[in-house]
């Protein structure tokens, strides 16, 4: 009996092949990863006929991703990321902790098959930073999704 997918070995990649060299970065130290996926909203379709509400369902929303991360001022992913904020979309891949495969760029990105992966576009809206005594320096990485997410299960 399968008891769930482990979250140890999780990863976060940005995908970028506008960033020469550096199209694949996977995320450095993320500590959580929040909920987020598909909540479709609702269109009122209520007339004076009716006897109570009516809807329809509306569009798909994949809402925000947040990722707990502990802030490395060294850490290149986190330094990419903040610069993105408030900017374009860009690919973002989550590879579950089937295997360890990374995702990899060779003319174009390669995404592994051996570990379910979560692959969507979203805009970094923001990566506030905080302290607190006898802790280290933590944040928080808002990632808004746009349009679908695309889940491919383990081979």
């Amino acid at each position: 009996m399968a008891l769930g997918l482990k979250t140890q070995g999780t990863e976060i990649y940005l995908l970028d092949d506008t960033d020469t060299g550096n199209e694949v970065r996977k995320l450095g130290n993320i500590t959580d990863l929040g909920e987020f996926g598909p909540v479709a909203g609702d269109i009122d379709v209520t007339n004076l006929g009716s006897t109570a509400k009516e809807f329809y369902s509306g569009l798909v929303d994949n809402g925000t991703v947040t990722m707990g991360f502990n802030y490395d001022p060294a850490d290149v992913s986190q330094q990419t990321l903040n610069s993105l904020a408030g900017g374009a979309n860009k690919r973002f891949v989550i590879g579950c902790s089937e295997a360890g495969t990374d995702v990899t760029y060779s003319a174009g990105f390669t995404i592994p098959t051996d570990r379910t992966t979560l692959d969507f576009q979203a805009s970094v809206q923001g990566m506030p930073k905080g302290a607190s005594v006898d802790d280290v320096w933590r944040g928080t990485i808002s990632l808004r999704v746009s349009g679908a997410i695309t889940t491919q299960e383990a081979a």
